[in-house]
């Protein structure tokens, strides 16, 4: 009877649960903070960005649950470590790149998901359905958005003042 109850609470807390957060994370993923601030998109009642106790509600998955989704269910939905974290790093991004002028698609959102996330590159790129070079070339722009050297981060920090 425990191991019922058990199976029951997976399939019929966390299957929802599951299938409601990863079209959060892929939204938040695949669209820029601009565009989420001027169109609604399938979300109307969301804001652009999410504070830290939002961001809280971003749980890992259970992986059992992920694995009947992809088995049964034939999803494209993959467990992810640290799943609040790659939210964060993701918002951490929009605003480095706030006065680049710099394009922010699905390319980049599966960068940060490969990256912060732990799937390699070409389950990030069949997740959001771009290709593997494009998320690769994401990568290599994100790392460049980051300061190298002691002169480059305080030379960042004197343009932030």
């Amino acid at each position: 009877m425990n191991k019922k109850e058990k199976i029951e609470k997976c399939l019929f807390q966390e299957i929802p649960r599951i299938y409601i957060l990863w079209d959060l994370l892929h939204y938040y993923l695949t669209t820029s903070y601009d565009r989420r601030n001027k169109y609604s998109g399938p979300f109307p009642y969301l804001r652009p960005g999410l504070d830290s106790n939002q961001i809280k509600a971003f749980q890992d998955f259970h992986v059992e649950a992920v694995k009947i989704i992809q088995e049964y269910l034939d999803e494209k939905i993959e467990y992810i470590p640290r799943m609040a974290e790659v939210l964060s790093s993701k918002f951490s991004v929009e605003k480095k790149m706030k006065g680049l002028h710099l394009q922010m698609g699905p390319a980049m959102g599966a960068a940060i998901l490969s990256t912060k996330g732990g799937l390699s590159v070409e389950n990030s790129a069949r997740v959001f359905s771009v290709d593997r070079e494009d998320v690769a070339k994401e990568e290599e722009n994100l790392s460049t958005l980051q300061p190298v050297s002691n002169k480059a981060k305080r030379f960042m920090e004197m343009m932030k003042k």
